[in-house]
C-alpha cells in the first residue's frame, strides 16, 4: 500500500482532486476554442480629420491553434460617414496562411507556418490532456461501481499516469508554443501597434502552472527540502 497515491485514499484530497481536476478540463476546452494565443494589430489613418476627410482603419488577427481569426474596422468621414466591420476565419490547412496576401490588410500573415505548427502541437497536448482528465473523473464517478472489473484493478496505475500528462502537458504544450512563435520570423514585425501573446497563452500558463503545484505540491517539497536534509 505505500506505492498508492495518497491522494487516491484520504476521501478529502480525492475530491479536492475531482473538483481540481474538473476546473482544469472546463479551462482546456475553452483553451482549445479560444482565438487569444497570439494577437496582432494595426492601425493605419488615411487623411486629416482638420480637413474634414480621413478614414481610421484597424486590422486585427487573433490567433487560436488552428485558425485565425481577422477583424478588420474603418471608420471616418469620406462623402459621408464611415462605420464599417467586417471578420472572417482562415484555417492553418494547406496554404491558407498566405491564402489573402494579395490583400494589403492581410500581407503580415506571411510566413505564419511556425504559428500554425505551435499551435497543432499544443492542440495535441491539450487533447491528450483532456482525455487524461476524462479518464480521472470517470474513475472518481464509476469507480466504486467497478471494483471487481480487471480496469479497477490498474486503477492506481492508470490514474498515475493520467495525473502526469494532465498536469504537465498543458504546461509543456504552452511553454513550447510561446518559444516557437517567439523565435519565428512571423512575429518579428515592426509596424505593427500591437503584436504579443494573448490573454488565453497567459492564463494557460499560469493555470497550468497551478494546477501542477496542487496537484504535485508534497512530491515538491519532497524534493526541495532533500537536499536540506542531506546537509
Amino acid at each position: 500500500m505505500g506505492n498508492v497515491d495518497s491522494f487516491t485514499i484520504d476521501p478529502r484530497k480525492t475530491t479536492f482532486c475531482s473538483v481540481m481536476a474538473l476546473f482544469m478540463l472546463i479551462f482546456l476546452l475553452v483553451g482549445l476554442n479560444s482565438n487569444s494565443w497570439y494577437i496582432m494589430e494595426n492601425s493605419d489613418r488615411d487623411g486629416d480629420p482638420n480637413q474634414g476627410l480621413y478614414v481610421d482603419e484597424t486590422v486585427s488577427f487573433q490567433f487560436g491553434l488552428s485558425n485565425i481569426e481577422i477583424s478588420y474596422e474603418a471608420e471616418g468621414i469620406a462623402y459621408g460617414i464611415i462605420d464599417y466591420e467586417s471578420s472572417e476565419s482562415i484555417e492553418f490547412n494547406g496554404n491558407e496562411c498566405n491564402s489573402s496576401n494579395e490583400d494589403t490588410q492581410f500581407e503580415n500573415l506571411d510566413g505564419c507556418e511556425s504559428v500554425a505548427f505551435a499551435g497543432t502541437m499544443n492542440q495535441i497536448s491539450l487533447l491528450v490532456s483532456v482525455i487524461c482528465l476524462f479518464v480521472i473523473l470517470g474513475f472518481g464517478i464509476a469507480g466504486k461501481y467497478v471494483r471487481k472489473s480487471q480496469v479497477y484493478r490498474h486503477e492506481q496505475k492508470i490514474l498515475k499516469v493520467a495525473w502526469i500528462l494532465a498536469t504537465f502537458l498543458p504546461f509543456i504544450g504552452t511553454v513550447c508554443y510561446g518559444f516557437i512563435v517567439a523565435k519565428s520570423e512571423f512575429v518579428d514585425v515592426k509596424d505593427l501597434d500591437q503584436n504579443g501573446f494573448g490573454i488565453m497563452w497567459w492564463g494557460m500558463l499560469i493555470f497550468s502552472f497551478v494546477f501542477i503545484l496542487l496537484r504535485y505540491n508534497q512530491q515538491l517539497y519532497s524534493i526541495i527540502s532533500s537536499p536540506k536534509t542531506l546537509e
